[in-house]
């Protein structure tokens, strides 16, 4: 039966719209990684790629004393996000992506008079690629609009998070680069979204600094240590879904067993 409606969806421009209107007016957000925010005592997290802030509003649903800098590129979204969140001083909202190399466009699919903000990437290509992998609709049925954005990197903030979360359709390796110093030095959480194209590099890039990859069991309490055979699975699925990466160094997260 979820087969069949995730197909239907995926095969409706109308219900596409409609799917992400909804799923950002009410803040859905299927991702049980961003449970582990219970477990931080004070959380400092970096929201790259927040959105219209469904990450921000799960992360204070999980714990209300995280403390959230959020960065959206997308001016549009960045206007709904400040006054969305303008009478929360725990959140604080910036209009850049985060990149080691500097970033000028940001690319959005438009149908029709609507703006499909969940889907937009900084590399054209892969917009189109996934937009091919994740629906059925034809890519000559939308249109894809270049917007101006502005960038910097990680390591410029004079911030130390202990929380990271990536979620930037395609440009999670450039955010990693841009934070290699701020990563070594605090060695924050990292909730990263599994990204085909450059997981490898980001594992070779983390595994080096003493990062290992786990998902999260949010009913064991437990970080679970990925296998090689979770790995090669994530390159057959076809819905998005995150990793975490941890080094157990550090003692920040609290009442959580590894396995």
């Amino acid at each position: 039966m979820i087969f069949f409606i995730k197909k239907i969806l995926k095969s409706n421009i109308s219900l596409i719209i409609l799917a992400e209107k909804i799923s950002t007016f009410f803040n859905i957000n299927f991702e049980q990684e961003y449970k582990i925010v219970k477990f931080i005592k004070n959380p400092i997290i970096f929201d790259i790629g927040a959105h219209k802030g469904e990450s921000i509003v799960n992360f204070l649903k999980q714990n209300k004393n995280s403390l959230i800098y959020s960065f959206e590129p997308n001016i549009h979204t960045y206007k709904i996000l400040k006054k969305k969140f303008c009478k929360n001083n725990k959140i604080k909202i910036y209009n850049y992506a985060i990149s080691k190399k500097k970033l000028l466009f940001l690319y959005i699919p438009k149908i029709y008079f609507f703006y499909l903000t969940l889907w937009a990437s900084f590399d054209k290509n892969f917009l189109i690629d996934r937009w091919k992998k994740f629906t059925s609709i034809k890519i000559n049925k939308i249109k894809i609009i270049k917007i101006k954005i502005k960038s910097i990197s990680m390591d410029s903030i004079k911030i130390l998070p202990n929380l990271l979360k990536i979620d930037t359709e395609g440009a999670e390796l450039e955010v990693i680069k841009s934070g290699i110093k701020l990563i070594k030095r605090n060695t924050p959480v990292i909730i990263l979204e599994f990204n085909k194209n450059n997981f490898f590099k980001i594992k070779n890039i983390l595994t080096k600094y003493n990062y290992q990859i786990y998902k999260f069991d949010f009913s064991q309490r437990a970080l679970i240590k990925i296998t090689k055979k979770d790995e090669h699975e994530s390159f057959k699925k076809k819905n998005s879904h995150n990793f975490i990466f941890y080094n157990s160094k550090t003692m920040i997260i609290n009442g959580i067993n590894l396995k």
